[in-house]
């Protein structure tokens, strides 16, 4: 089986924030991981989640994507150092958790989670950068979390600005 995939998405029009991407190893590239374990002949379905600031449509930003498989486990990282951001709001909707919170442009933020009560956290994506004065993000599970919030009043978040 396998253990999951990197999605690698280039040409993404300029400005266009990917969410729970990072920067890939060639420049101009983005880079997602989807880490749950995919079975022989499961068919695997994305929506790549972004924020283009000038509203382009879906089809004029035009990422070419690229899928590698993983055959090795991708750890989950652990807390990250960072500053404390206050949210200003966390409602539940049918998509998930939405999470929002003050931000500064061009300011670099992770979304941390955790299921025991914050004693232990995990990054729930890479990194967003800030293309605004608000940010928003939502739960929706796998690959922004190892999974979707069951119990949604046990599962815990906080931001931190890097």
């Amino acid at each position: 089986a396998l253990h999951g995939l990197r999605l690698i998405l280039s040409n993404v029009a300029k400005g266009v924030i990917v969410y729970s991407s990072s920067a890939g190893t060639a420049a101009g590239t983005l880079e997602v991981i989807y880490s749950r374990a995919i079975a022989p002949g499961e068919t695997i379905t994305f929506d790549i989640v972004s924020y283009d600031p000038k509203r382009r449509t879906a089809a004029s930003m035009n990422p070419t994507i690229k899928a590698e498989a993983l055959e090795a486990a991708v750890p989950t990282p652990g807390p990250v150092v960072g500053t404390l951001v206050p949210l200003r709001s966390l409602q539940d909707t049918p998509q998930g958790p939405y999470l929002q919170w003050a931000s500064a442009a061009r300011k670099t933020y992770v979304v941390e989670y955790s299921n025991d009560g914050g004693t232990t956290w995990f990054s729930a994506v890479h990194q967003l950068v800030a293309g605004s004065t608000a940010m928003f993000w939502i739960d929706r599970g796998q690959p922004e979390t190892q999974s979707k919030p069951m119990n949604k009043a046990a599962r815990m978040y906080r931001v931190k600005r890097l």
